[in-house]
């Protein structure tokens, strides 16, 4: 049952694999003042229309601070954060852990996302080298989720005009159900998903994204007719990203000194 529950987890949003794998002990957080009501900088238009403008937006790469914490059943509690990159043209992201627990060791980490191959490498300071993450290992493999990738979103709702960090933005609110089978089980996540749009070019402010995941497993094979027993498990995980700059001009090389082999 904790080999599943971890499993699962690891494979529901974007860095959910590397919290989950790797128990993190960085606690520090990074976010922009939120100012709620007043007068709108402009009309509010409907909600579907401020996603289709998010995702027509011409966005090339943005650099932002991230937060995430997680908890559910025998998984280990999960509290982190971060800085991020990441790219649009190839889908690609770069996020960087000031410190985390990695096989008993405390350290730094980089992993780089290659939505393309669906492919994530991970680089400590204690390895110092770059090692590849393989997803499907994880049992139940949801795919890797860009962060902005806002297709699917479901029962959009617009929250109100606010202010972020001086920013005139648009709030608006979506989920989106996931669910897959694997070998070991099957698993649902319901996700739901809050984002804040600058109202003068429709790009990515903040994003907070709160995964619910429920999972079954079978247990060990028994012999006939006695049937395998079934677990469950209910996780969640909180994920915050706050952008601090769009188009900067930079891009996201995939490692070559990659050590064979992936750790799962």
């Amino acid at each position: 049952m904790r080999y599943f529950s971890k499993r699962l987890i690891g494979g529901m949003a974007l860095i959910c694999c590397i919290a989950f794998t790797i128990a993190a002990c960085s606690n520090t957080t990074s976010s922009g003042s939120t100012t709620t009501g007043g007068t709108p900088t402009a009309t509010a238009p409907a909600a579907n229309a401020i996603l289709t403008s998010a995702e027509q937006a011409p966005l090339k790469d943005a650099t932002f601070d991230f937060t995430l914490s997680g908890n559910g059943g025998t998984t280990p509690t999960v509290n982190t954060s971060g800085s991020g990159r990441l790219t649009t043209h190839p889908a690609r992201s770069d996020l960087t852990f000031p410190a985390i627990q990695f096989q008993g060791v405390s350290t730094s980490a980089e992993v780089i996302i290659d939505q393309a191959t669906t492919t994530y490498y991970l680089k400590t300071a204690a390895l110092s080298q770059w090692v590849k993450l393989n997803p499907t290992s994880l049992g139940l493999d949801l795919g890797v989720v860009s962060i902005t990738d806002y297709s699917g979103l479901q029962n959009v709702t617009l929250v109100g005009a606010e202010t972020i960090s001086g920013t005139p933005t648009w709030h608006i609110r979506g989920t989106k159900t996931q669910t897959n089978s694997g070998s070991v089980g099957s698993g649902t996540v319901v996700r739901t998903e809050d984002l804040w749009f600058r109202q003068s070019d429709y790009y990515p402010v903040k994003i907070a994204i709160v995964d619910n995941a429920n999972a079954s497993s079978s247990g060990p094979a028994t012999p006939a007719p006695t049937p395998s027993p079934t677990v469950s498990a209910q996780a969640t995980l909180n994920e915050t990203f706050t952008f601090t700059k769009w188009d900067s001009g930079f891009t996201i090389d995939l490692p070559t000194n990659v050590v064979g082999g992936s750790v799962s």
